[in-house]
């Protein structure tokens, strides 16, 4: 078989990840991760079979913490895809098994199979000194220690000038966890994404990023039979994820019922657009489209912003949205904080004045329906629960997958002693500002709003 093909069944992160390891002259250290079943394993397999083929006399490393697993499930696909893809490859090299941890190449070669777990006897590593490497895959690596890690990483060495611009190449794959490898290549303890260096490289993957049509579906089947920690953690490789614990806020918000992928409809060129004007730690929008399905309306939420200063402006977060959008739509909806219509964050005018502005470049269907004060906090969250639940009659909310601060928020937010939600403080640089409810309140706004009467029913039970 040829590269051709290859890359022709690489998904589209794979094909990204390939490139940092295969044509980058800068990275040397690759961490491809999130959900299940994204084709980590068939990744690193098929990167260190086409090394070996590839630069004959080089030597790579394939590693998990345990032995027993390593056999049982990488080296299992290393199998699966030598025999369904490489056996019958163009250079004609075969392999040998040498002893239980030793693959021996026709053309010169050599892969070592590893375990990486920590011994107390041999806390450092020291009989590691004489290995020498090409590159190295590690999978799974959050179950390994990071400073065993750090000492694979610096044992590439061998035979450097066999290989593409000299350098070494590391592939480090693994699902979420709250570990090291969360704080190394994601984001840190305040959710301020990870500084990567210069050499380091991320490309996060999800179940649909796997090439097999038929595994993705028999996959997602099984894992959205797991609980909702695991579920958020394996299907939609949130890092953030945390155990409910009880007391959300919004406490009947399933994921599973509500969490998709949800496009963009091209034949719906109408977006509802609900604003939370905040300078820290972002501006807030959301952009949905709305359609019916036989009497059901459902409100879609296909895209968040988020922008971090000095992005953090009405301006900014509006242009772009019209960047993703602005060739598709002729009428935009605009909701949201009511206190935005008074001020806003950089300028003088009001937020509003500033997004209907910007929007005019490409539409001037615009239509303001910010009310003139936000419904009490208590009685909109127990609304979106009541959708949730399925209580509003021939209403539904869906949230595309990549919300991730939506997803957060409804998940994780707490109630406070009003009903209301606990708006968490956090300071940072001298500056106080609520953390997390942003995303939320701007979900809150919009739905009240589209569903004025159905909201103003739902007042009247609550008094």
């Amino acid at each position: 078989m040829g590269m051709k093909q290859l890359f022709n069944d690489l998904s589209y992160k794979q094909g990204l990840a390939w490139s940092s390891l295969e044509e980058s002259q800068t990275v040397e250290e690759l961490f491809y991760g999130g959900a299940a079943g994204g084709g980590k394993s068939r990744l690193g397999c098929d990167w260190q079979i086409y090394r070996r083929l590839q630069y004959p006399g080089t030597r790579g490393l394939i590693g998990r913490k345990q032995f027993t697993d390593l056999m049982t499930t990488t080296w299992k696909t290393f199998q699966e895809r030598w025999e369904d893809y490489w056996k019958y490859n163009e250079q004609g090299v075969t392999w040998r098994k040498g002893g239980e941890n030793e693959i021996f190449w026709s053309n010169g070669s050599e892969t070592i199979l590893k375990a990486l777990s920590y011994q107390p006897s041999n806390p450092n590593a020291h009989n590691w000194g004489s290995l020498a490497l090409t590159d190295a895959f590690i999978d799974e690596v959050p179950e390994v220690e990071e400073h065993i890690v750090g000492i694979v990483g610096s044992r590439i060495r061998y035979r450097l000038k066999q290989v593409p611009y000299g350098i070494p190449k590391f592939l480090l794959t693994g699902n979420p966890d709250p570990g090291w490898t969360r704080a190394r290549y994601i984001k840190d303890e305040n959710g301020n994404p990870a500084v990567l260096r210069d050499y380091q490289a991320v490309v996060r993957s999800l179940l649909s990023d796997n090439p097999d049509p038929e595994f993705r579906n028999a996959y997602k089947k099984q894992l959205e039979k797991l609980p909702e920690y695991e579920r958020q953690r394996l299907l939609y490789g949130d890092y953030d994820a945390v155990a409910r614990k009880g007391n959300e806020a919004y406490y009947s918000f399933d994921p599973a019922k509500t969490v998709s992928f949800v496009s963009f409809i091209p034949d719906i060129p109408v977006f509802h657009l609900s604003f939370d004007q905040n300078v820290t730690p972002y501006i807030t929008l959301l952009a949905a489209q709305c359609q019916y399905i036989d009497n059901l309306l459902q409100i879609r939420i296909v895209k968040e912003y988020c922008l971090k200063h000095p992005k953090s402006t009405t301006q900014i977060v509006c242009e772009a949205f019209l960047t993703d959008f602005g060739q598709h739509i002729n009428q935009v909806y605009i909701y949201g904080d009511a206190s935005g219509t008074k001020r806003d964050t950089r300028a003088a005018k009001s937020d509003y004045d500033i997004a209907l502005n910007v929007l005019r470049a490409k539409t001037n269907n615009n239509s303001m329906r910010v009310q003139k004060s936000n419904p009490q906090i208590r009685k909109r969250v127990l609304f979106l629960c009541a959708i949730f639940e399925g209580k509003i009659p021939g209403v539904e909310v869906l949230i595309d997958q990549n919300c991730f601060n939506l997803i957060q928020d409804l998940l994780y937010i707490k109630q406070d002693a009003n009903g209301g939600k606990l708006k968490e403080k956090a300071t940072e640089n001298g500056v106080t500002f609520e953390r997390y409810g942003h995303t939320s309140d701007s979900l809150d706004y919009l739905c009240t709003t589209i569903l004025k009467n159905e909201f103003a029913n739902f007042e009247r039970l609550l008094k």
